[in-house]
């Protein structure tokens, strides 16, 4: 994969699919260190018109998957940051915030997002899961 990523530099997934072979891997510093380098590429225009902000919901999930809810949670915020993001990315990187900032009982936080998931578009999986958490705050399993 690391040979295929400098061959094809303006193609966001392949360099994305990286990120996730090291975490399905188990080498989570690597990956996280992967999607940070793809969020900074896209800020300064190495992948013009591509949807760069998934790497920040990849950094938030795995990031979610440590425990680090505090990063998990900024990692999600960074998603709605870039141009014109994806709606369905920037929904899921909404909720996950939202559920972030339940764990971290910040709930007024977790209520914004879960309303920005509903604003985005409201019959999506998403919003659906988002209508449950603001009648009930998000607590993990």
């Amino acid at each position: 994969m690391r040979g295929l990523v400098p061959r094809f530099p303006q193609d966001v997934l392949l360099a994305l699919e990286e990120g996730h072979l090291l975490r399905a891997a188990g080498r989570n510093q690597e990956a996280e260190a992967v999607y940070r380098k793809i969020w900074q590429a896209g800020r300064e225009g190495h992948y013009p018109g591509l949807h760069y902000e998934i790497a920040s919901l990849s950094l938030g999930d795995l990031r979610r998957s440590q425990k680090n809810f505090s990063g998990a949670a900024q990692a999600y915020e960074r998603g709605g940051q870039a141009p014109q993001p994806d709606s369905e990315a920037l929904q899921k990187a909404n909720l996950g915030a939202g559920e972030m900032y339940d764990l971290l009982q910040k709930r007024d936080l977790a209520l914004a997002k879960y309303q920005a998931v509903l604003a985005a578009d409201a019959s999506t999986v998403p919003a659906e899961i988002a209508r449950k958490r603001m009648k009930e705050a998000y607590r993990e399993n």
